[in-house]
């Protein structure tokens, strides 16, 4: 939820939530022993994109290729163990560097000329 996407509008306010969800419920579970973080993915290839998708995305990713599902993996096994026993209310980043080029991916697919018109 650090970025903005065009015609993203629910998409954006759901990570957001997600992100605020996790800050709150770790103040609120804390004095329990429960820990809350999330996992920030990037561009994940969770349907089977067609090389033509993945290399398009994987070009905007410093680390040169879209993420895999197994990418996550070791962040969730550290998350839930106790070497992470002092970590809570944070996100991790998993996005191959994207977020860090702080510049906006070409995300525009949508231009404004074909927004409905509300008239």
């Amino acid at each position: 939820a650090t970025k903005a996407h065009r015609a993203f509008v629910a998409y954006d306010a759901s990570k957001g939530g997600i992100e605020a969800m996790t800050r709150a419920l770790a103040l609120d579970l804390g004095p329990y022993g429960v820990r809350v973080n999330c996992l920030v993915p990037g561009f994940i290839d969770t349907y089977g994109a067609s090389e033509e998708v993945r290399e398009k995305q994987g070009a905007i990713v410093p680390l040169g290729r879209m993420g895999e599902a197994a990418d996550l993996a070791g962040s969730a096994v550290f998350l839930a163990s106790s070497d992470a026993a002092y970590i809570t209310g944070h996100r991790i980043v998993i996005d191959g560097g994207v977020l860090v080029q702080q510049r906006s991916a070409n995300v525009d697919t949508f231009p404004p000329s074909q927004f409905p018109n509300l008239d």
